[in-house]
């Protein structure tokens, strides 16, 4: 199966313990396999292709502050495979002890966290509508007959990012793939993919991909 772009809120590190996957972004591919590690920052969209032998992986959220200033000056804005036990290149001697840990306490949580039940029916036709509709967050709650706060975690629990950013990321996915593959304005192409205006679309492009919108049309 294909894993839509979607981005995460934080750090956060996929323990894959078995089977792969193809990583998908901007610059590049890459496969990860059983056994490793693959390191991402918050923000960065990206695209998980899953063959037919499947993939059992489990995202941790890292929260601690002044390891992910560490990542973020050693990696930068994009995605790193680890293999467990080593340190990448580069990077502090000691860092993959570190996120090995993270990895060791995720696979000891393993069934007694509640993590692998299957989502509720309304929390996956949320996520329909959130990335495919314009609906307000707070009517999509009303419809759930949930408050906004609770709507708000239970999809940040569930999929890694809080509704408001998924949104934002599906529209910047979107007319991303309008500014490429069409002749239209970007006015009308902001519009279109779900934006306020023009000046919104690009501080949301250039935020997720380092480029604005009239650079990324002369390179395609």
């Amino acid at each position: 199966e294909r894993h839509a772009g979607h981005a995460h809120d934080s750090w956060h590190l996929l323990v894959v313990e078995d089977g792969g996957f193809e990583e998908a972004q901007g610059d590049g591919s890459f496969h990860v396999s059983g056994g490793q590690l693959r390191l991402s920052p918050a923000g960065l969209g990206h695209t998980l292709h899953v063959g037919a032998a499947g993939a059992a992986c489990r995202n941790i959220h890292l929260r601690d502050k002044a390891l992910t200033r560490r990542l973020g000056r050693l990696f930068g804005h994009s995605h790193v495979r680890l293999e467990a036990g080593e340190d990448p290149p580069d990077a502090e001697r000691g860092l993959a002890g570190e996120l090995d840990l993270y990895a060791y306490l995720a696979r000891l949580c393993r069934g007694t966290t509640g993590d692998d039940r299957p989502l509720p029916a309304w929390l996956r036709e949320a996520r329909i509508e959130i990335e495919g509709s314009d609906t307000r967050i707070c009517a999509l709650a009303e419809r759930f007959r949930v408050s906004r706060e609770h709507f708000s975690r239970q999809y940040a629990d569930a999929f890694g990012c809080s509704p408001v950013a998924a949104r934002q990321i599906s529209a910047t996915l979107r007319a991303t793939s309008l500014i490429l593959e069409t002749d239209a304005a970007l006015s009308e192409i902001a519009i279109e993919a779900g934006f306020c205006d023009q000046s919104h679309m690009c501080r949301a492009i250039r935020a997720r991909t380092g480029s604005s919108p009239r650079s990324l049309r002369p390179a395609a």
